[in-house]
């Protein structure tokens, strides 16, 4: 439908003597014609992927829950962190703002991970032992794995994450 739209936008830029735009919007449908063409052997494969995260879902809705608890979570983080460096610039303590920085995206990272691997450790869980039913609650399993055994690595990747994001904060702070 997508691009159907693009071709008529195409064809209405050229009919009311716009050609920069007509071509502009030509140029797209094309890629787009190109991009459907070259991913569309996957399709099939990705609707069976859709429908097997919708399963999965369907039979853990307490994972919608977890995730629900976890982006809560963020918002009430993202309250405090604006909190405190509002609170620490009106003291003028500029030497603070980029640990804070750093922590602010340490902690939103944590929080993403910590949901990511809650994610894939449910469906783990029910793709490789769907038939055995061992677990009455994949997904609280998962959380629990995701906040013990896996913690230290979803702190650790996340802190790297967190520098890099940082430093890219740094350098278009300078630019600006």
């Amino acid at each position: 439908f997508g691009i159907v739209v693009w071709i008529a936008f195409a064809v209405l830029m050229f009919a009311i003597g716009s050609i920069a735009a007509g071509v502009i919007f030509s140029i797209v449908a094309v890629f787009l014609i190109v991009w459907l063409l070259l991913v569309k052997s996957r399709i099939e494969f990705a609707g069976i992927c859709l429908s097997y995260a919708s399963s999965v879902i369907d039979k853990n809705p307490s994972l919608l829950g977890i995730c629900f608890g976890l982006l809560v979570g963020e918002i009430v983080y993202i309250a405090l962190f604006v909190f405190a460096l509002a609170s620490v610039i009106d003291a003028g303590i500029t030497g603070l703002v980029w640990p804070l920085i750093i922590f602010f995206y340490w902690a939103l990272n944590v929080f993403e991970n910590v949901m990511h691997v809650t994610v894939s450790g449910t469906v783990g869980t029910e793709y490789f032992s769907s038939g055995l039913n061992s677990n009455k609650s994949p997904a609280r399993a998962a959380l629990n794995r995701a906040l013990t055994t896996s913690f230290g690595s979803i702190c650790f990747g996340s802190l790297l994450v967190a520098l890099t994001q940082t430093a890219r904060t740094a350098v278009y702070s300078m630019q600006r």
